[in-house]
């Protein structure tokens, strides 16, 4: 069974671009457009990785990222932050807050790739 991502950013043309690359390589994609949907999809169904955007509306990433890590059942779902924030201190939050992972915006395919299967290999 393919391993299940859930991929989150209000910007359609970047939550379309993973979904057609990672499932190229085999993964099953879920899709929310904003943290109240991810949220939601996350309590339904427990993904194997969320590729989470920072900046959207309703509830941000962080606040989204925070949720994740306070449910006993999603505690320890792994966690790519996937943001055009690129300073240190977004990074030291991710951490604080428990991403497994950061990625900037614009993205190589290739290292998404790659980091997607390291955290999935796991």
């Amino acid at each position: 069974m393919p391993k299940r991502i859930l991929v989150v950013d209000d910007e359609a043309t970047i939550v379309h671009l993973l979904e057609v690359v990672l499932q190229g390589e085999g993964y099953q994609i879920e899709k929310a457009y904003n943290g109240v949907e991810a949220l939601k999809k996350i309590q339904r169904d427990i993904p194997d990785l969320i590729i989470l955007d920072v900046n959207m509306p309703e509830l941000s990433g962080w606040d989204v990222l925070a949720a994740v890590r306070a449910g006993s059942a999603s505690r320890n779902l792994p966690v790519l932050m996937c943001t055009n924030r690129d300073l240190v201190s977004d990074v030291e939050q991710a951490e604080t807050l428990g991403a497994t992972g950061y990625i900037t915006k614009p993205f190589e395919i290739d290292r998404m790739i790659r980091k997607v299967k390291q955290i999935l290999e796991k």
